[in-house]
């Protein structure tokens, strides 16, 4: 990555990955995190900060998989330049079904007072027999109770094509209606538009739309932002 000053540009950090047995791919950010990509064993982050400083190290994400490449454990350390240690920030701890699907994911934090991780959310998934998710149930862990706080639930068509996915969150000891996004599809499953509703207590209210064409090959041609005026869209 590359930083720029009056005088131009310059590198500014880098990561390395370093990978073993037949794990690969190429790492890339999804949902806000590394490690659910990227096959590496190890990454490791160097930073320079201003132009002229030698690259230092800053921090390591360490992964261990099982028999399937499934990630079992990630990690995430920094680097203390003062003790040259590597010392522990976050972990995540993930399981999986009989079919590799994706079951449960702990995220937790290195408490470095006491010295141990301390448990901070927690993300369950469910499948239907064709292995689509279904669920997805966020939790959290406050004052040793786990406390419901999202939940998303997702539908398809007969061909497994996604059709609804609806958000709700958690409060008075029920489940709330709080987004949906609804996908209509074309002869070529693909999606003729996209469109975003919020909750409006009995029902839903149309937000935004997104509007596709295409050729007769089904190649994208353009897509088209709408809003809704009360009336049309």
């Amino acid at each position: 990555e590359y930083a720029s000053d009056s005088l131009g540009w310059y590198p500014f950090d880098s990561v390395s990955y370093y990978y073993s047995g037949s794990r690969g791919g190429y790492p890339i950010m999804l949902n806000g995190s590394l490690q659910y990509s990227g096959k590496y064993d190890t990454a490791y982050y160097l930073a320079k900060g201003t132009r002229g400083n030698k690259y230092y190290q800053s921090g390591r994400f360490i992964q261990i998989f099982d028999g399937h490449n499934n990630a079992l454990t990630a990690i995430s350390q920094n680097y203390d330049t003062t003790t040259h240690l590597w010392n522990n920030t976050y972990r995540n701890i993930y399981t999986y079904d009989v079919h590799n699907n994706h079951l449960n994911h702990i995220s937790q934090s290195w408490d470095k007072t006491i010295g141990t991780w301390k448990t901070q959310s927690s993300f369950g998934y469910t499948y239907d027999a064709n292995n689509n998710l279904v669920t997805d149930t966020t939790t959290s862990w406050v004052s040793g109770i786990w406390q419901y706080t999202v939940l998303q639930l997702y539908t398809y068509d007969m061909h497994n094509n996604l059709t609804d996915v609806v958000g709700m969150t958690y409060s008075a000891g029920s489940w709330h209606n709080a987004e949906k996004h609804s996908y209509f599809l074309n002869a070529g499953n693909k999606p003729d538009s996209m469109t975003y509703y919020s909750s409006s207590g009995s029902g839903w209210s149309g937000n935004a739309k997104v509007v596709y064409t295409y050729d007769s090959s089904y190649n994208e041609l353009t897509d088209t932002n709408q809003s809704w005026s009360g009336t049309s869209w």
